[in-house]
């Protein structure tokens, strides 16, 4: 996922993933581990195209690894995949709807389910309609 995802606030000073309050509120049996992989300012393109990296730096100098390079490593029974938000200033909804469809087949790739969050409301949302207009293209699609 992108910085909400990671839980950035604070300019980047902290960050509290929304992963914790979903995993309380869903009342997950014991053992469960929920596993947080949020990059901050990234597009979802950009994250599709570095799919294999072992390691991706985001704009506030964390790493993770590509979803591919990730799934290779890791088994999981779920992914909640929330992205795009970063992606709506460009316009480019269509490749931005592509990227993130491709990210959920990466997962799908190694028998892997999701959960397709949608591009959640932001303050630039509210601010200029055009962004407000590529969230609801993208959301749509």
């Amino acid at each position: 996922g992108d910085s909400l995802t990671a839980g950035f606030h604070a300019f980047g000073r902290l960050f509290a993933p929304y992963a914790a309050a979903l995993g309380e509120e869903l009342k997950l049996s014991e053992p469960h581990e929920l596993w947080v992989c949020g990059l901050s300012g990234l597009e979802a393109t950009e994250l599709m195209k570095k799919k294999t990296s072992p390691q991706i730096r985001d704009a506030v100098r964390r790493t993770g690894p590509g979803i591919e390079r990730l799934l290779s490593e890791k088994t999981f029974d779920l992914a909640f995949i929330m992205l795009g938000t970063n992606d709506l200033a460009s316009g480019e909804d269509e490749e931005t709807f592509n990227a993130i469809k491709k990210i959920h087949e990466a997962c799908h790739a190694v028998k892997l389910r999701t959960v397709a969050l949608l591009v959640p409301p932001s303050q630039a949302v509210a601010k200029f309609r055009d962004i407000a207009d590529s969230r609801e293209k993208v959301n749509d699609l």
